[in-house]
């Protein structure tokens, strides 16, 4: 069976599964009515709305609950809309705020979000959401690693009369008698088989909860599935279909950046509305990337909505630096290091034999002044040359003795060059450079691999080039260890330090470890003592 016929197979069974599991959510819950004004965001309001089956910055929090699972980085985001509402209508303000943190491989990724659509005079409608999302993978060892995601949302609406002005501390306190609350749920999933297609599925407000408004309303479901196609980094078309109780709306979209993600442009149709959009990416300040957007919307039924201008700002932190580069540069590097040959240095071993002349053949060691001793013929230096160097200088100085000599010359032992593993490794501490370059992935295998605390998407290689500030990189240690991107297994040089950082759960299961010692050796101490054994710390 060839790689293609497998891939097709993998491709139909994925497709199947996401048809069943999109017919159950049609077939099993019984749509009803929206209340609460859907506040988009940026981003997929520009691709026209179409985002369940993209799913892949901190928007999904709103679009598709699964997409957060496929994060590599810590992402924040800040968003305003501003619709022009006609003059009997109520002035309308948009806002939307989202986190999203990565807890590390195996355990997934947390995120929460704050919606506000403020209808000025009239009420406000706030939405308070918790999300998880994961790898399947995690679960079910028989699936592909990045390929089924699922997340879930809990959530509270909160629905505010302009009789109560309400700040979010009150909201978050449950501080509100004049407040309307619903406590609710979304759930997603995201399909990624192959190729570059995905597939996402997405029903909101679960429970279908009633709010007392002005008269008793009932929170509709919506029920959406997306297509996605992104035919590389730079280029992604998108397709949605949903349905809210009576009406079925159809979205469609794309993306597409420029001058190495610098500059990006979107544009969108839907049933109701067209968009169209401009971003500006890579805005740098240390290990921060920012993002500004704007989307353009217009409707097509003037009468009852206008033109909207959507803002954002969005922050990715921990941004991958060896990535920047491009794939010529990467190759470019690797190959020139890898042509650099290994200079001897201080506690070396060389095994030194010279053809029928055994007197002159010894095993040395590189003394710290960089020297070796070699029988009848006494003390040279090697400091700093290569194997071959050394070979042609022992050979020369054998002229004296013999008449064309023969020399070989191994490197039996590498001592005099060294990187560090510090952090969340298996066995943190140095370790030597045997040859003429260590590969990242060679020299995290000696360390016994990551820890499962360890956060592998910000891997920090701290490099040895004398600089008033060392120059550092931060790598995507996963997706060198197992996704096979040797692109960022980048050559470690002599002094560089490799440090793996802990997720925020490791941190905080640190902390709590550190504030819990002092109990816990309390509580030993004061625990009868057997005559004949030790005490905790004497054993």
């Amino acid at each position: 069976m060839n790689d293609r016929t497998i891939v097709t197979k993998r491709t139909n069974r994925f497709f199947s599964l996401a048809v069943v599991i999109t017919l159950n959510f049609y077939l099993l819950v019984i749509p009803a009515y929206a209340i609460f004004k859907e506040v988009g965001t940026v981003r997929p309001v520009g691709m026209g709305g179409a985002f369940i089956g993209v799913a892949n910055d901190i928007n999904t929090l709103l679009w598709n609950p699964a997409g957060v699972a496929q994060l590599e980085n810590t992402e924040v985001s800040l968003m305003s809309g501003y619709p022009t509402v006609a003059n009997a209508q109520p002035d309308l303000k948009l806002n939307y705020f989202g986190f999203v943190q990565p807890l590390g491989k195996n355990l997934g990724t947390i995120g929460m979000g704050w919606t506000v659509a403020d209808f000025s005079g009239s009420h406000r409608e706030d939405t308070f959401l918790l999300n998880y999302g994961v790898d399947l993978e995690t679960f079910f060892s028989a699936l592909d690693r990045d390929t089924i995601y699922t997340g879930l949302n809990l959530k509270s609406l909160n629905y505010i009369p302009k009789t109560a002005e309400k700040d979010v501390l009150d909201l978050l306190l449950f501080d509100s008698q004049e407040t309307e609350r619903a406590i609710t749920a979304d759930f997603g999933m995201l399909i990624k088989p192959s190729g570059g297609l995905s597939l996402g599925l997405a029903a909101e407000n679960l429970t279908q909860p009633t709010m007392e408004m002005e008269t008793e309303e009932e929170i509709m479901l919506k029920l959406g599935i997306g297509l996605a196609w992104q035919a590389d980094e730079n280029k992604t078309l998108a397709l949605d279909f949903s349905h809210q109780d009576d009406e079925f709306q159809v979205n469609a979209g794309g993306e597409i950046w420029f001058l190495d993600k610098k500059i990006g442009l979107r544009a969108g149709v839907n049933s109701d509305t067209c968009a169209a959009g401009i971003a500006l990416g890579k805005l740098s300040y240390k290990n921060i990337d920012f993002q500004l957007d704007y989307t353009f919307e217009y409707p097509f039924d003037s009468e009852e909505n206008d033109k909207t201008h959507w803002f954002s700002l969005g922050a990715k932190i921990g941004k991958d630096r060896v990535v920047d580069l491009s794939w010529e540069d990467v190759k470019k590097e690797k190959e020139t290091k890898e042509m650099i040959p290994y200079l001897l240095g201080p506690d070396d071993e060389l095994e030194i034999l010279v053809r029928k002349h055994p007197e002159f053949s010894t095993v040395a060691t590189v003394d710290p002044y960089g020297s070796i001793v070699i029988p009848l013929m006494g003390e040279m230096g090697v400091e700093g040359m290569t194997r071959e160097e050394i070979t042609n200088a022992i050979e020369k100085e054998l002229l004296s003795f013999i008449g064309r000599p023969k020399v070989s010359v191994v490197i039996t032992a590498y001592r005099s060059k060294v990187v560090y593993v510090l952090g969340e490794v298996a066995r943190p501490g140095k370790y030597y450079i045997e040859g003429e370059r260590l590969p990242l992935r060679e020299v995290i295998f000696q360390a016994g691999l990551p820890t499962r605390l360890a956060a592998l998407w910000r891997v920090y290689i701290i490099k040895s080039r004398e600089q008033e500030k060392p120059p550092y990189r931060v790598v995507n240690l996963y997706k060198v260890l197992y996704k096979g991107e040797l692109k960022n297994n980048i050559n470690l040089e002599p002094g560089d330090i490799v440090y793996v950082p802990l997720t925020l759960l490791g941190k905080i299961s640190t902390s709590l470890a550190s504030l819990l010692d002092p109990f816990y050796k309390a509580r030993a101490l004061a625990e009868p003592v057997d005559e004949g054994s030790f005490l905790p710390e004497e054993e």
